[in-house]
């Protein structure tokens, strides 16, 4: 048990990928391109059958604006197909700044 613990403690974060303030939103909208991105094959580049390793991955790893981000309030952005998100919860148009497109058409 102590070295699955100490294996398992290797992966700890001691320090967060920083989000500038107010742009929390743009990080959401980057993840959530990663998650319908196509491999030249067809098939999609991540897969997962539930929503909360993305929503997780950005809890854990991220702070925004040197603050923790509530897994609650990640949460709230990640709904399946045909849900709606709660009120609040969708990213705003002025701050989807990227669009993640594959090489060959960019």
């Amino acid at each position: 048990m102590e070295e699955q613990l100490k294996a398992h403690t290797n992966y700890g974060v001691s320090q967060k990928v920083y989000v500038e303030d107010g742009y929390l939103p743009t990080l959401i909208d980057l993840i959530q391109q990663l998650r319908e991105v196509e491999l030249p094959n067809g098939r999609s580049l991540l897969k997962s059958d539930h929503h909360s390793p993305y929503y997780k991955l950005i809890a854990k790893y991220f702070n925004h604006g040197g603050k923790e981000i509530p897994l609650d309030t990640v949460r709230n952005y990640f709904v399946g197909k045909g849900e709606a998100p709660i009120k609040g919860s969708q990213v705003p148009e002025d701050r989807k700044l990227f669009r993640i497109v594959p090489a060959d058409h960019a």
